[in-house]
């Protein structure tokens, strides 16, 4: 199979989106090093990408939601957090968060450098939000001890 930047960045929002199991998405990005071909078309933004996430499941890597970001990022990708109302019946809480990957041919410098002058906050922000809610796999207070978050 050939492996696309989308088909990566699909696979880093099945994971983020719960579909997939860190487990399920490390053993895709270890087979597709061993067995799969990578598009030429950002050869080596893909195979850094899947190596990463082969990686993944080893406690001294993780998987952040600052890695899935920084991966679609070098991808040409963005993710987007948005909060919506549950519906009835789906989960106990009242608020769901739900992660859109949004394509773009190329990512913005000059958004990213706004994105990149505004990190103190946003890391904030994030850290607000992975304490409320966090992403699986993740252990934010660890995080924060080690001085990585």
């Amino acid at each position: 199979m050939l492996i696309t930047k989308k088909i990566v960045a699909d696979r880093i929002a099945a994971y983020l989106h719960h579909d997939i199991t860190l487990a399920q998405l490390v053993d895709w990005a270890e087979h597709a090093m061993m067995e799969d071909e990578f598009e030429e078309s950002g050869l080596a933004a893909i195979r850094s990408a899947v190596s990463r996430l082969g990686v993944a499941d080893v406690r001294a890597f993780g998987l952040t939601w600052e890695d899935c970001e920084e991966l679609l990022g070098q991808l040409g990708f963005s993710a987007r957090v948005s909060i919506v109302t549950a519906q009835a019946g789906t989960q106990d809480s009242e608020m769901k968060k739900t992660v859109a990957v949004n394509p773009c041919a190329e990512v913005d410098p000059v958004a990213r450098a706004a994105r990149v002058k505004d990190k103190v906050s946003a890391a904030e922000k994030l850290k607000a939000f992975m304490l409320s809610d966090p992403v699986r796999g993740v252990n934010i207070n660890a995080l924060i001890d080690e001085g990585r978050a």
